[in-house]
């Protein structure tokens, strides 16, 4: 089974803390300065990554009058799908100094990458580690081209179905064992109902070798945390510096103040699942002893008294035996006297 996967110093896996990732998409608006905000607002918020997307929108879009509806300031408007990723596009000399600029501030630079010659361009810049999106789930020539580099890939998983998933797992964990894979629902914004969370469970017994991981889309903090108590091991949710920028993913995604409550939220959950293993914490056995009952005398009890449930009572006393030693000293006779109240102890009696 592969435990981990290490992206740059971090290990990412099952005994691990879960790796987060700021997804930059398109909110950067096509400017470096913007893209650099966003990273060091990312890593302000907890972040461990901030990811963005590598593409060459000539090689992305087949009909450069292709329109899409979008919803940008509450509204559907019509964008021009090549025009809108021309617009996005940035240089290698760009992604230097993005990635750069990441490195001086102490997170990971990663991207969703399009095809190899942009796969060519990030390694140039020195990435670490890739991301396929859910778009090129299906795309076993380019997923194969990227699996044989041997750099640590993420990959989503959206509008994919269950044997579709296990032909491209089984292909490209073969080439490359360094595979994570994210539950991911292709639907902007999803909602509650359409998030299937639950799924994870699944995939995750299906496909044990397989660090799982989850790609959020639906509105607010909540979905990251409960993905993450299901065994999520990586978060990656759409991040912008605010939701008013124009720009079609601006409005569903989270703002830094909302990005470090889902991080706060993540880490709270993983503090609160602790370990399958049942062990009582020291504070917790320390309030043991106050707070069971102890066998106490229920009324005066004399030398000679035989021990019976008429003649004793539970309460707490702080010292003592527990309910669970009755069997130990009932029907048993009293070598002592003992007043009501008084906690009946094993050299009280005669064994």
């Amino acid at each position: 089974m592969t435990k981990f996967i290490k992206i740059e110093k971090k290990k990412v896996g099952e005994n691990f803390p879960c790796f987060i990732i700021a997804e930059a998409s398109i909110n950067h608006n096509g400017k470096v300065s913007l893209a650099k905000k966003m990273a060091l607002e990312a890593k302000k918020s907890g972040a461990d990554c901030i990811k963005y997307q590598t593409f060459t929108a000539s090689e992305f879009c087949a009909d450069k009058n292709q329109k899409i509806k979008l919803i940008s300031h509450g509204k559907k408007k019509v964008w021009n799908l090549y025009n809108l990723y021309k617009k996005h596009e940035f240089s290698i000399d760009q992604w230097r100094q993005i990635k750069k600029y990441c490195d001086k501030i102490g997170i990971i630079f990663m991207s969703t990458v399009q095809d190899p010659v942009n796969f060519k361009l990030l390694k140039k810049i020195g990435i670490k580690a890739i991301k396929v999106g859910s778009d090129d789930f299906d795309n076993i020539l380019n997923l194969e081209y990227y699996a044989k580099k041997k750099l640590p890939m993420i990959i989503s998983r959206g509008m994919s179905g269950l044997k579709e998933i296990k032909n491209i797992i089984n292909k490209i964990y073969k080439i490359n064992k360094n595979l994570a894979v994210l539950h991911c629902v292709s639907i902007y914004p999803s909602s509650p109902v359409e998030l299937n969370l639950k799924q994870i469970v699944g995939l995750k017994k299906k496909f044990p070798n397989i660090i799982w991981g989850y790609s959020d889309h639906s509105l607010g903090t909540l979905a990251p945390s409960i993905a993450v108590s299901l065994g999520a091991k990586i978060i990656e949710k759409h991040f912008t510096l605010n939701n008013k920028l124009q720009g079609p993913d601006h409005w569903f995604s989270v703002n830094p103040k909302e990005f470090k409550q889902l991080v706060e939220n993540i880490r709270f959950t993983e503090k609160t699942m602790g370990r399958e293993n049942i062990l009582n914490t020291r504070k917790e056995l320390e309030n043991k002893n106050f707070m069971r009952r102890r066998i106490v005398a229920k009324v005066d009890l004399p030398i000679g008294s035989k021990i019976n449930n008429f003649n004793i009572s539970f309460k707490r006393s702080g010292t003592g035996l527990f309910i669970d030693d009755l069997s130990k000293i009932k029907g048993k006779i009293l070598k002592v006297v003992k007043e009501k109240d008084a906690s009946i102890l094993l050299k009280d009696i005669k064994l």
